[in-house]
């Protein structure tokens, strides 16, 4: 729309200045860099590549649920702010096959803010259209520590973004020793 062409405008001419006036460029990974230097239309002048830690209640709590093992078989988690560039569809649809055709009662727990009431709705007809009424929960944003029982209770964790900058809730599954199943574009797999 012109709305996104307009933004983009802004935000190109925003990367430009940044790395034409920066002494020093900090990155949360490589392709976070390479898109923005893409953007840029140059390089910086200099920069460092430092991606993002985790919070020390994350490590505590897992390392705390590790000892109890509490993942719940079937339970397949996605946590993040559910835009249309995070794949939800994608999971959606997994999830179907998991259920029609292997036979697997796979569980869907969406954790986190809807910003596009549309997309949200959207997401809840595609639930319906697969027939995943009954096995697809939609949490919400939730307290920190509810979080972190989502993350110590999934067997599989799903980040299917079409544009990811870092990460951050794939690593912090991780921490809980829950695989993370992901798309393999932007910088989860460097993450």
């Amino acid at each position: 729309s012109a709305s996104d062409r307009a933004k983009a405008w802004l935000q190109r001419r925003a990367y430009r200045s940044a790395v034409r006036r920066a002494t020093l460029m900090v990155y949360l990974s490589r392709f976070l860099r390479d898109a923005y230097v893409a953007n840029a239309d140059r390089t910086e002048h200099d920069y460092v590549i430092a991606p993002a830690g985790l919070h020390g209640d994350i490590l505590a709590t897992a390392a705390d649920e590790a000892a109890r093992r509490r993942h719940e078989p079937n339970r397949v988690v996605c946590t993040s702010v559910m835009a249309a560039h995070k794949g939800i569809e994608t999971v959606l649809q997994a999830v179907a096959v998991l259920r029609s055709r292997l036979g697997i009662p796979a569980e869907l727990h969406l954790v986190g803010g809807w910003p596009d009431p549309r997309y949200e709705a959207a997401v809840r007809q595609r639930t319906s259209a697969l027939g995943l009424d009954d096995a697809v929960r939609v949490h919400g944003f939730v307290s920190r520590q509810a979080l972190l029982d989502h993350y110590a209770r999934a067997s599989v964790f799903c980040l299917m973004s079409r544009c990811e900058s870092f990460g951050i809730p794939a690593v912090e599954a991780q921490c809980f020793g829950t695989p993370v199943v992901s798309s393999n574009c932007c910088a989860i797999p460097e993450v």
